[in-house]
């Protein structure tokens, strides 16, 4: 069974009621363009038919589609006729119109797939909200270091990794469980005690035009965003997105029920010292056990101009490893202000390291200030003096001893074939082709890819 995903652009599939908008404008949509509803009717219905022909195995299907905030559209998927999941796209956060900010993925969680398997998603328009979908994607999950494309595709279009630069925009709501899928919950919607918010409609970086700040009151504000999980009891990986500035140093703990879970500094230097795509992070915690109506927290300290801005926290049903962060022994309250206990667990920085900063033999630096869909507008190429050139990129590295995700962000143009390997201290530790066809013939936000190697000492 291969570890590639497998993207079917809907507009490909077999269409019943279904019409396609396709315009060059399009660039927030995968292949620029996407099935709709849209013009002939408040409620009409749709139905996108495909037949799976890949490997035989377990995949989640990851569902793309826009959830617009002018009506309540409905979907489910059927696979061989029987429906493995349905919702409503209930947002109201994305606006009334097809864009980054209304683009959500919703998966659905290891679902057997045999080769010619037939699965077929349906819509049912309501007022203006016209069900479009963009696409779905089968994501392999028979092995730990899968190549995943979709998450590029949710929003501004910039670059979005584990604990890096984040480019999903909108993703299923509190109230989009069925089906287990991922929850997200805007920390401008939690309980707030000493933070404030931040919206903006330029604040396009940011889910929802909004985020939690403790910016213009003081430099060494505290703030606690407190929410009660909605979900299905479960395993679950915790993503928690923040803007990382260069201004300051900021501190952040994730506490369960009162209990510390987590515990770190935003260090960055390189995100500018505003918010910003640049600056957007997420952090994972893996594999924590949450139970329905468990209280969580995440808990801001101020570090000068750093104002520990909160944009979102995602719950994401993981397969249930272990998660690598310490736990501590705290037992704060939600009416209490944030502690600054000593003694904490001293949890290794997630932390990026440009290509462009490497040491490069063979590879040379393309940098120009209109590519805003890569990290510090920027990355490492062999175009243009050979087509069968090899690159090097080195660095050393200076982190905290212990066990690492390596999230290595690249571009799988549709034009070629390229190979890439990666070696720690001589010995391969993994090797990969790039062979999407659906990223276009150049670097973009569709292009850029993430692949995960994980648990490296």
């Amino acid at each position: 069974m291969t570890g590639t995903p497998i993207r079917i652009e809907a507009e490909d599939m077999l269409l019943s009621g279904y019409r396609t908008e396709d315009f060059s404008s399009l660039t927030f949509a995968s292949g620029k363009a996407y099935t709709s509803l849209f013009g002939q009717g408040e409620t009409e219905i749709g139905i996108a038919t495909t037949q799976f022909t890949g490997p035989a195995g377990e995949y989640d299907i990851v569902v793309a589609y826009f959830d617009e905030s002018d009506g309540v559209s409905q979907f489910n998927i059927t696979k061989n006729g029987e429906e493995i999941s349905d919702w409503l796209a209930d947002s109201t956060g994305g606006g009334i119109a097809p864009s980054a900010q209304s683009l959500v993925r919703r998966t659905i969680p290891g679902i057997s797939l045999a080769n010619g398997d037939t699965i077929q998603l349906t819509g049912i328009e309501d007022d203006a909200e016209a069900a479009r979908i963009d696409y779905i994607e089968l994501i392999p999950i028979e092995s730990t270091d899968e190549e995943t494309t979709g998450e590029v595709d949710n929003t501004t279009g910039e670059p979005d990794t584990t604990d890096e630069t984040d480019a999903t925009g909108s993703d299923t709501t509190a109230s989009d469980t069925a089906g287990a899928g991922t929850i997200r919950v805007e920390a401008e919607s939690m309980t707030l005690r000493g933070y404030r918010t931040e919206s903006n409609s330029d604040f396009t970086f940011a889910s929802g035009n909004s985020y939690a700040s403790l910016f213009e009151k003081g430099k060494a504000e505290k703030g606690i965003a407190t929410t009660f999980f909605t979900g299905e009891t479960g395993t679950y990986d915790v993503v928690i997105a923040y803007f990382d500035e260069d201004d300051g140093v900021s501190k952040f703990k994730f506490k369960q029920n009162g209990k510390q879970t987590d515990i770190w500094d935003a260090t960055n230097t390189t995100g500018g010292s505003g918010p910003s795509a640049q600056s957007l992070v997420r952090r994972t915690l893996s594999g924590l056990t949450i139970k329905n109506g468990d209280r969580i927290q995440l808990v801001g300290s101020e570090g000068d101009g750093e104002a520990a801005r909160i944009d979102y926290i995602e719950f994401v049903p993981s397969n249930g490893a272990e998660t690598d962060n310490t736990e501590g022994s705290d037992t704060g309250d939600s009416n209490e202000d944030p502690d600054t206990t000593t003694g904490e667990p001293n949890t290794p920085t997630a932390f990026r390291i440009e290509a462009e900063d490497m040491t490069l033999s063979g590879y040379r630096t393309e940098d120009s200030p209109t590519l805003t869909f890569a990290s510090g507008n920027a990355y490492t190429s062999l175009f243009s003096q050979g087509e069968t050139e090899t690159g090097t990129a080195t660095t050393q590295f200076n982190g905290a001893t212990g066990t690492y995700d390596i999230v290595v962000a690249y571009f799988d143009e549709d034009d070629g074939i390229s190979k890439f390997n990666l070696t720690h201290d001589g010995v391969e530790i993994d090797d990969w082709e790039a062979t999407n066809t659906t990223g276009g013939i150049a670097p973009s936000a569709q292009s850029l890819v993430l692949r995960t190697l994980s648990n490296i000492q």
